[in-house]
């Protein structure tokens, strides 16, 4: 066998089954990004928690750490609370990877509205990092804030 060849289909061994496998890995965050989307504007609570590890961290605007799938499901009771109307869009801007651990950013825009309330606009950002466990990928520390004035 000629060099050449020995090289190209050693490449080819290498560099094919990683680029299938990063295809695979980047479907999956996509999936669970819809999947917390879908969740939110469903309002179920069940849903949104299955994104996140047991160890999760949620870092949100003006507010405390939420530690935990206790502490995270009890910041997401609101939101998912039938009383609220919420129809938020999230944007994939870019996914990176870094062997078992990605990172995505993500805009997030839509319309919230509590019974008795005005409806307000949602226009935020945030960074989800994600861990591939045993269980797949999960989100480890998810970070948002607002993108529109507080005044």
């Amino acid at each position: 066998m000629r060099i050449t060849t020995f090289f190209t289909l050693l490449f080819c061994a290498l560099v094919v089954p990683l680029s299938a496998q990063k295809k695979a890995d980047k479907k999956a965050i996509t999936e669970l990004i819809a999947q917390y989307e879908t969740a939110l504007n469903t309002h179920s609570l069940d849903g949104v928690m299955g994104i996140f590890s047991a160890d999760a961290v949620v870092l949100r605007n003006n507010a405390p750490p939420a530690n935990g799938h206790d502490a995270i499901r009890n910041q997401y009771k609101a939101i998912t609370d039938a009383s609220v109307s919420l129809n938020i869009s999230l944007v994939i801007q870019d996914v990176i990877f870094s062997g078992d651990v990605a990172y995505a950013w993500l805009m997030n825009t839509g319309k919230v509205q509590s019974t008795g309330s005005e409806e307000s606009t949602i226009d935020s950002k945030s960074l989800a990092v994600f861990h591939k466990g045993k269980d797949g990928w999960r989100v480890v520390r998810y970070m948002y804030n607002n993108n529109l004035s507080q005044e």
